[in-house]
């Protein structure tokens, strides 16, 4: 006798076959709209040539880091609890669907060696999926690490995983004490559980069975209507995110406005930078959809370790939430392809999600959304209060309005967020783009910043400093090249070596060097001026 099991045992009559699937199209056209509405918000974003072809290259960085979790598992303990659950539940959907094509498109596939496998995997994994839970569960409410905020949203998403694994084990087991499964030990956990009901009768197990069925099925439709309006979409969003990484240019190159001269002389407006929400790519927006609030960038980040307001994930999850916001209230989506009735339906359901994962609610008043609880954003207060008017208008200036300006001004471009990001958002990019635009569009610096422009200006380095960038050379025979004359090196010493007294012994090193090892070569002198990077 080959190995199997009889699919849709005691709950395959027609009424509860059509009752199922008809449950199960309702759950998947409400999917299918909050993918929709994503999909929509995401594609108002202006085009961007940046993100197009190689696609061999992105198939290997998606490859590697979605399904190989590349970044994710390079921390121990976190890995260790992701991949559990990664994989548990990836491995859960795989039987999931060889049960459907051998049952629904009655491929004979589930029987045999092939059969005994799946059902050991499906049961081990399932129970890793519930190990997983429970370690992200103590991490979150017991360890509490600063990077990691923890929501009604995170919690839904942890026990709605546990009692999905714990009823299919419960369904498992009663199947198994009711029919006896001569296979039962290739399902070990459920044969545990199957144990538990050694005193019920066989009518009662089914009876039983039923009900635990419908109630693990009605979860399954749940769960599935909810993706899109969960912290589980992310695992769409991320890894079209990893797919659509940037491959034309190096991380840490700044991306150019473009030709200001050009752009002045149109006659139509124009636009430098990211002023709105408006002016974002639709890779921009894609990032913000992707966040996992993980946490990873803000513990890389230097700025908000030494208590400064920014925060690489709060100012991600801050901007998607005025994205969301401004969906959700139709003012972004533009002429959406979801039908009236259905429009409110994804609002609330968008809403509900925004209030349970970054406590964003909407009081109505001037359209703007409120913080029910900023101390679950932070410990540094900064943070807590960087928020000003979130989802008010889509002409609201992200930098100043949507948020405090200073949240912009604090970064360092180290790219240190960037790095750790595991699903390939660029934040440093948007930071750049919300600078560009404050001092491009608005004329606004800081007065720091403006110091230091002006110091450029005037006199061609950063530090104000007088024209003393030669002093450095003092004892050491440097030739400084004239108009006209050639060498084989030009040894350009840039504003740091020359002025900074420390960095002046680098400078003085590597000369001492190079005139040892005999090259030919020059400096510029008092001509060298700094390359505007500062700027």
């Amino acid at each position: 006798m080959s190995a199997t099991r009889e699919i849709m045992w005691n709950v395959g009559t027609l009424p509860n076959v059509i009752t199922m699937y008809s449950l199960m199209a309702v759950s998947m056209g409400i999917a299918a709209i909050g993918l929709l509405r994503h999909a929509e918000l995401i594609m108002r974003g202006q085009q961007d040539p940046e993100f197009q072809g190689k696609p061999i290259t992105r198939l290997y960085h998606l490859l590697t880091g979605a399904l190989l979790q590349r970044k994710v598992i390079r921390r121990r303990g976190i890995g260790a609890i992701h991949t559990f659950i990664y994989l548990g539940f990836f491995v859960l959907l795989f039987t999931t669907t060889m049960v459907f094509i051998d049952h629904d498109l009655g491929i004979r596939i589930y029987h045999g060696e092939f059969y005994l496998g799946v059902s050991l995997l499906a049961d081990l994994f399932g129970l890793a999926v519930i190990l997983g839970c429970a370690m992200a569960a103590h991490r979150r409410w017991i360890a509490k690490p600063d990077h990691l905020h923890s929501a009604n949203a995170d919690s839904y998403l942890l026990w709605m995983l546990t009692i999905l694994c714990l009823q299919g084990f419960l369904i498992e087991g009663l199947r198994i004490h009711v029919t006896n499964d001569p296979w039962a030990a290739y399902s070990p956990i459920g044969k545990l559980f199957a144990g538990f009901f050694w005193g019920l009768s066989n009518e009662a197990g089914s009876t039983l069975h039923f009900a635990i069925w419908w109630i693990h099925t009605l979860t399954v439709f749940t769960f599935v209507a909810l993706v899109p309006y969960s912290k589980f979409f992310h695992v769409i969003a991320s890894a079209a995110n990893l797919y659509f990484e940037p491959r034309s240019r190096a991380k840490g190159q700044i991306k150019s406005p473009g030709d200001l001269e050009q752009l002045m002389e149109q006659e139509e407006e124009f636009q430098i930078g990211l002023g709105t929400i408006k002016d974002y790519s639709w890779k921009n927006l894609l990032d913000l959809e992707a966040c996992t609030s993980c946490g990873r960038c803000q513990d890389a980040c230097p700025a908000y370790l030494s208590g400064k307001p920014l925060s690489p994930k709060w100012l991600i999850l801050d901007t998607r939430n005025h994205l969301l916001s401004l969906g959700s209230k139709g003012e972004f989506a533009g002429n959406s392809l979801i039908p009236s009735p259905l429009r409110a339906l994804d609002s609330s359901l968008q809403q509900s999600y925004l209030r349970t994962s970054s406590g964003v609610v909407f009081t109505g008043e001037d359209g703007a959304a409120q913080l029910e609880d900023r101390e679950m954003r932070a410990s540094n207060q900064l943070v807590q209060q960087a928020p000003r008017s979130i989802g008010a208008s889509a002409d609201a200036r992200i930098s100043g309005e949507v948020l405090d300006e200073n949240v912009f001004w604090t970064c360092n471009t180290c790219m240190a967020c960037v790095q750790a990001c595991p699903v390939g958002i660029n934040h440093v990019d948007q930071i750049i783009g919300n600078r560009q635009n404050m001092v491009l569009m608005q004329g606004e610096v800081p007065s720091e910043a403006a110091n230091t422009l002006k110091s450029l200006e005037t006199r061609a380095n950063p530090y104000g400093a007088p024209e003393d960038r030669i002093n450095w050379l003092e004892g050491l025979e440097v030739p400084i090249l004239q108009e006209g004359d050639a060498v084989d090196y030009l040894y350009w010493v840039g504003c740091v070596s020359a002025y900074d007294k420390r960095k002046q012994r680098i400078a003085r090193a590597l000369v001492t060097l190079m005139k040892h090892a005999g090259l030919n070569f020059g400096i510029l002198g008092t001509v060298e001026g700094c390359t505007g990077d500062p700027a």
